[in-house]
C-alpha cells in the first residue's frame, strides 16, 4: 500500500450524518454509498449556494478539511460524488468491500489562445473572404 495514505475515520453514533428522508452516515464509504443513492430532492435538502452540509459534516467530524473544500462547492450530486472518489484515493481501504473505479484520463482538445480566428472547418463558406472591397465614399456636405 502506497505510504502516506490516510486511515478512514468513523464517526461516533452520535455524530453520524443524517440525511434528509434517508440513512445516515459515519465515514466516507458510507457517505459515496449515500449520494450513489440519494434522490437530487435529498441532496438539496443539504447543498445550496451558501451552504453544503456535507461538507462542513467531513470538516468538523471527520476532520478532512481538503476534502471538506473539495465538496463545498458542489451543486451537483453527480459532481460530489465524483470528488468523494477523488478524495476515497487518499485513504487506505484495506479490508473495505469496495473498489474504486479506474482513473480515466480525458483527451485533450488544443486550446486556441483568446482572440485569435479558429474556423470550425476549413469550407470556403467559413473562410473569411481574401479581399475586401473598399467602403464608397461618403456623400459631401455644403
Amino acid at each position: 500500500m502506497p505510504k502516506g495514505k490516510r486511515e478512514i475515520v468513523n464517526a461516533d453514533d452520535a455524530r453520524r450524518f443524517h440525511i434528509h428522508e434517508g440513512v445516515s452516515v459515519g465515514n466516507l464509504l458510507e457517505l459515496k454509498e449515500a449520494f450513489e443513492s440519494m434522490s437530487d430532492e435529498q441532496y438539496h435538502f443539504h447543498v445550496a449556494l451558501e451552504k453544503n452540509d456535507f461538507a462542513a459534516w467531513v470538516r468538523d467530524i471527520l476532520q478532512d478539511e481538503p476534502a471538506s473544500k473539495l465538496l463545498f462547492g458542489c451543486l451537483k450530486k453527480k459532481t460530489a460524488l465524483s470528488r468523494i472518489i477523488t478524495v476515497l484515493r487518499r485513504y487506505k481501504l484495506d479490508g473495505y468491500h469496495m473498489t474504486l473505479p479506474p482513473i480515466v484520463k480525458k483527451e485533450q482538445k488544443p486550446k486556441v489562445p483568446q482572440g485569435t480566428y479558429s474556423p470550425i472547418s476549413s469550407t470556403p463558406e467559413t473562410q473569411p473572404p481574401s479581399s475586401v472591397p473598399p467602403l464608397p465614399p461618403l456623400p459631401q456636405t455644403e
